[in-house]
């Protein structure tokens, strides 16, 4: 008699798991399908039942990663289509309510386990991993400065602010966080920093 079918989800969901954890302790070369399977507690052999092979596991923990990643943008009103690298959201009326809307975007990106472990698994990848080094992009830069350069444009045209470049705008928002990530600071430094920048943002385009 089979495993039941339940059995078979929580023994693939572990492994998703573990090997998450894994990759973004060692990276993608540093983890070996011996450690991921020592880490559920089942023969290495067994991995292969769940998936054809270690490069297999790893897509789906990224996309499985990067769902969640999604699910977190989407509680604060912030939708990636990742086709048309555009970002739609609840646009600010003020540059003050773009400045908390801001700060709410990127808690999850420092303060998240997993958004923060996803990111540590694309950067260890990305030297040799196509797939990773596209997500990395896509998610940790586009998406930023996609969202802040949609919300610059709306509010230039709302007349809520001067009139500026939006891509030069999105840069001058998302370069001190993108910065601080990389730093690896804590969010509470890292908000007190950034409520810091955007309010001098705020005094250097107000009309």
């Amino acid at each position: 008699m089979g495993r039941p079918a339940g059995a078979n989800r929580n023994t693939k969901e572990r492994l998703l798991e573990a090997s998450a954890e894994l990759f973004s302790q060692l990276g993608y070369a540093g983890t070996s399908v011996k450690a991921i399977a020592g880490a559920v507690g089942i023969k290495d052999a067994s991995i292969y039942n769940y998936f054809p092979s270690k490069e297999a596991l790893f897509s789906e923990a990224i996309e499985r990663e990067r769902l969640y990643f999604a699910e977190a943008m989407d509680a604060r009103g912030v939708f990636f289509d990742a086709a048309t690298q555009r970002v739609a959201a609840e646009a600010p009326e003020s540059l003050e309510a773009f400045e908390d809307f801001l700060l709410s975007y990127w808690e999850p990106f420092f303060a998240d386990p997993r958004v923060a472990r996803l990111r540590r698994i694309l950067v260890l990848a990305a030297p040799c991993n196509d797939d990773a080094r596209a997500m990395l992009l896509r998610l940790f830069y586009d998406h930023p400065l996609g969202f802040a350069g949609s919300m610059v444009e709306h509010l230039a045209a709302e007349g809520a602010m001067g009139q500026c470049n939006p891509r030069v705008a999105a840069y001058e928002v998302c370069g001190p966080a993108l910065t601080m990530l990389g730093q690896g600071l804590a969010w509470s430094e890292a908000q007190r920093r950034l409520r810091s920048q955007y309010r001098a943002f705020t005094r250097a385009h107000s009309l």
